[in-house]
């Protein structure tokens, strides 16, 4: 069993770690911790590396539980993100 939190976009060790085990526990109830990778990330580009960040409705200065986060969607971000993980990755053999 393990138990992790929420991410945006996690590291492939993660997916290993999840394929390797049989039961699999997202802790919701955690609060929201700013400067953590629960809504942004990183990723490698051709001129270096890329940070994407979720914007979230209060801000990142809120003390929420993480089912309690809202994500705003006053901007682009979806589209955005999906340009740049695709630039970043298209030429990929498991994108």
């Amino acid at each position: 069993m393990i138990v992790s939190e929420l991410q945006y976009f996690p590291p492939l060790s993660f997916f290993s770690t999840l394929y390797r085990e049989t039961y699999v526990d997202l802790d919701i109830y955690e609060i929201y911790r700013k400067m953590s990778f629960r809504n942004r990330c990183l990723i490698a580009g051709a001129q270096g590396i890329i940070h994407l960040s979720v914007p979230l409705l209060d801000g990142r200065n809120q003390q929420l539980p993480m089912n309690e986060v809202l994500i705003s969607d006053t901007e682009k971000w979806q589209s955005r993100h999906f340009k740049s993980i695709r630039s970043a990755y298209n030429r990929s053999p498991f994108f």
